[in-house]
């Protein structure tokens, strides 16, 4: 998960395999994990406009990131939303969310958070 570093220039360790699918709160931190590995937490607080001790509890899966979180880790890693999320398709996306009808990235997100809030709830 996190390194035994001090303070804000810990760094993520990077994970063997790839995260498991799926729409729990586990998966997705998971995912998010799978996202930073090899990162300085104050890397990932720049990039998703957090501060580092914020990034940690998401990363420790001690919280949940809202929507800007997840659409600015989307934005500023260059990955599919609909894997972040949901865990479908590949991690890196070749096109942004405006070509598929979204005008941005915080757009594409809510519209998968709302997706995924309709899977659980047919659970």
């Amino acid at each position: 998960m996190i390194t035994a570093q001090s303070g804000i220039r810990e760094q993520i360790a990077p994970r063997h395999s790839m995260p498991r699918g799926g729409i729990s709160r586990e998966a997705i931190t998971e995912r998010v994990q799978w996202a930073c590995q090899g990162l300085r937490l104050r890397r990932v607080a720049d990039l998703t406009g957090c501060n580092a001790e914020t990034v940690r509890r998401y990363l420790l899966g001690q919280g949940n990131p809202p929507p800007a979180f997840l659409a600015a880790l989307c934005r500023g890693l260059g990955l599919s939303p609909s894997w972040l999320l949901l865990g479908e398709g590949e991690p890196h996306r070749n096109e942004l969310p405006r070509e598929v009808g979204f005008k941005s990235d915080r757009e594409a997100v809510r519209a998968l958070v709302l997706e995924l809030s309709r899977r659980v709830s047919a659970l």
